[in-house]
């Protein structure tokens, strides 16, 4: 059983004891570590929100590859929480030379700058954003993913990223409703 104390934070209260999707509610035990994997309890509003992934890709073939900047495809929506992510390269970056970033449209740092002798090898590598404080973000309008390219054009290669993401709340639509009660 749970303690009125808490767990993981969450403080113990009527508006835990509400049913939480696909896992029955609190006061029947069923808030355990795997539900607190997917979803975070916003206290403020009383209510669980879903832990999110915010699919991205960039591919030679529609998006090109010159120096500059590519603004791809998907648009990261306002008001995004931004924790953390990785990107797997299925094509091999090839451009000797080149450097690629990545950036949101709010100047956001997804990836620091890093040559492609590094990041551009097929397989798994980390993002900038981490995990933590410090590099985790918050979007404030619908943002674009942008590939910086840098040194010299890339001429083959595909890229996937995902960023772990949760819903947030407009901080002006928080602070009017907080205010008229």
């Amino acid at each position: 059983m749970i303690s009125r104390a808490g767990l993981h934070g969450v403080p113990m209260s009527v508006r835990t004891f509400t049913e939480l999707p696909g896992r029955g509610n609190a006061g029947s035990g069923c808030l355990t570590e795997d539900l607190l994997g997917q979803f975070v309890y916003d206290a403020d509003v009383g209510a669980w929100l879903p832990r999110e992934y915010f699919v991205f890709e960039w591919d030679i073939e529609q998006d090109g590859g010159g120096i500059g900047t590519v603004t791809l495809r998907q648009t990261l929506p306002a008001n995004t929480l931004v924790f953390d992510g990785f990107f797997d390269v299925t094509e091999a970056l090839v451009g000797e030379g080149a450097s690629i970033a990545i950036v949101d449209s709010q100047a956001h740092t997804i990836l620091s700058s890093e040559a492609i002798a590094t990041a551009g090898t097929e397989g798994l590598h980390a993002l900038t954003v981490a995990g933590t404080a410090a590099t985790a973000f918050k979007t404030t309008e619908d943002t674009e993913i942008i590939l910086n390219i840098t040194d010299a054009a890339l001429t083959e290669g595909r890229l996937v990223g995902y960023l772990r993401c949760m819903r947030g709340f407009s901080t002006d639509n928080r602070s009017s409703e907080s205010s008229s009660s």
